[in-house]
């Protein structure tokens, strides 16, 4: 009995479907995007300083991390990172009413119209001053910086007109959330503090935006970014900008 030839596999197709389904599964693979915090880094101006300022301990929200993802608020252990914007909320309003002297919370300080208009005429005649004393990087500087505090009276100017009040009601100036965290902490913890810092000042402006305009702070933001020449809500932003300034300083891990 012959032998029957058993057929050959044709296999030299093979290389091109496998190099099709590869393209096929490179195209239609989604991949995970790291997810980084974008901050504007403010430039540096060098403005020669008498002596140093004093930040008193209650100005200071301080959040520090561990290398054992340990975290702790102010000197208190805590054991959840949801609880972090309560803290930096109490931190914000606790003498938002009335100063409390004995607690070691910021301080309000209260500015008349008054008080604004005398400031922002000082700060214009230290300007012009300033600039009539001839030219150079140095005088440049210091010209860009006294600028920055004459937008900033007449921020606060604008602020008042806008709150139908007599007086401006501010936390300290040197009130700030200090960032503290060492080279081994998780990124998931860090990324968690910083969601957190976002989440309660958003919701302080957020509570404020309703109680003086009837709209939301998102409502307010998303209108700013779509139009940056809308004059109303961009001042309505500043204010509350104003109510709830977010000043966060990062210590450089250890």
């Amino acid at each position: 009995m012959a032998k029957r030839d058993i057929p050959e596999i044709n296999a030299g197709s093979m290389a091109d479907i496998a190099f099709l389904l590869l393209i096929f599964f490179l195209v239609t693979t989604t991949m995970d995007r790291d997810k980084a915090y974008i901050k504007s880094i403010p430039k540096k101006i060098d403005v020669p300083i008498s002596e140093p300022v004093v930040v008193e301990e209650r100005d200071i929200l301080a959040i520090r991390t561990n290398a054992q993802n340990q975290l702790m608020v102010r000197g208190e252990l805590i054991g959840n990172p949801d609880d972090i914007s309560d803290k930096i909320i109490e931190f914000y309003t606790y003498n938002e009413k009335a100063n409390d002297v004995t607690s070691n919370f910021p301080l309000y300080s209260r500015v008349d119209k008054a008080t604004i208009k005398e400031q922002l005429r000082a700060v214009e005649e230290e300007y012009d001053d300033v600039d009539a004393n001839g030219s150079g990087p140095i005088q440049e500087e210091m010209l860009e910086f006294i600028n920055s505090k004459i937008k900033e009276w007449k921020r606060k100017e604008k602020a008042i007109g806008m709150l139908g009040t007599n007086a401006l009601s501010e936390i300290s100036s040197q009130a700030h959330i200090r960032v503290e965290t060492q080279k081994l902490t998780g990124y998931g913890l860090f990324t968690k503090i910083h969601s957190e810092i976002e989440e309660a000042v958003f919701k302080l402006r957020d509570d404020a935006a309703l109680r003086l305009f009837n709209e939301g702070y998102g409502s307010i933001r998303s209108k700013i970014d779509n139009d940056p020449d809308d004059l109303v809500y961009k001042d309505m932003g500043s204010l509350l900008d104003i109510l709830y300034p977010k000043r966060v300083i990062e210590v450089t891990p250890k």
